[in-house]
């Protein structure tokens, strides 16, 4: 990776907000970067990944 690579927007966050602005402006042809906290999670650690997972979520508040 290059030491400094020019952007034209940085997002903070990838959640809802940031994933879908980070996508949309980066369709409109902007060079965009987008900061997430955190590490990368296994899909298989969460509940939805199964046919349960209505079931799981209502139980796990």
């Amino acid at each position: 990776m290059a030491a400094h690579t020019e952007t034209d927007v940085l997002v903070i966050g990838a959640g809802a907000g940031g994933g879908a602005m980070s996508k949309r402006l980066s369709d409109g042809g902007l060079k965009v970067v987008c900061l997430e906290q955190g590490d990368w999670i296994h899909p298989m650690s969460h509940p939805h990944t199964y046919d349960g997972w209505e079931i799981e979520r209502q139980r796990s508040w």
